[in-house]
């Protein structure tokens, strides 16, 4: 709807998958602050409050490469991370 055009919305997303399917449906997302995936016993922790699926680290690699910027920031005034840089450090093998 038009009367929208000028809103800022924060959208909340249970896994990375979801938001690339936005992406695809042609919703224009240009940053995504990473944060608070929990730990299972299928994940691979990467900081104190991320854990990710190798599916998660796929779609972290798609949106990358769509332009979008990733960050990880806990709190507002915390400094802005480069999360794709922390993902990769994290899974060199």
């Amino acid at each position: 709807s038009p009367r929208y055009e000028d809103t800022t919305a924060m959208l909340l997303f249970e896994n990375p998958g979801d938001i690339v399917s936005l992406i695809e449906a042609g919703v224009p997302i240009e940053t995504v602050n990473v944060g608070g995936m929990r730990f299972e016993n299928n994940r691979r922790q990467i900081t104190k409050s991320v854990s990710v699926t190798e599916k998660d680290i796929k779609a972290f690699e798609q949106l990358h490469e769509l332009g979008v910027k990733l960050e990880l920031r806990q709190l507002p005034s915390d400094s802005s991370e480069d999360f794709m840089q922390i993902l990769r450090n994290a899974t060199k093998s």
